[in-house]
């Protein structure tokens, strides 16, 4: 559990760290990276997925990308959205829950991008 947790929010703030053009909304964050291509990350059905540069999205949690079918759900935060904005800083917030175990862990952080100018 503690290495999804660690990898999910890695991928999160690497690519949120060095996005352009980021836009938020409470269930998707989507930019593009230094080379043009659009990316991003979404939470559609307590799942987890990346929008790949060909504009479909693929699962990073909840289908076979766990380790052994460990199925990891993605739940709200206290309430929270689990993208939103405020000036630079993107913020992420949302429990990782493993659903055979029942253990979770939140995973909490904000992140300025480096390649916007001021907002």
């Amino acid at each position: 559990m503690l290495r999804q947790h660690v990898n999910v929010e890695e991928t999160l703030f690497q690519a949120l760290r060095y996005g352009q053009e980021v836009e938020v909304a409470p269930a998707e964050v989507r930019f593009h990276t230094s080379q043009g291509t659009a990316r991003g990350f979404a939470v559609r059905h307590q799942s987890l997925y990346v929008r790949l540069s060909d504009g479909r999205y693929q699962p990073l949690t909840g289908g076979g990308s766990t380790v052994k079918g460990r199925f990891l759900a993605i739940l709200p935060l206290d309430g929270q959205p689990f993208f939103s904005r405020t000036g630079r800083a993107v913020q992420v917030a949302f429990l990782l829950k493993e659903k055979r175990s029942g253990l979770s862990r939140p995973v909490q952080f904000a992140v300025w991008p480096l390649n916007e100018g001021e907002l």
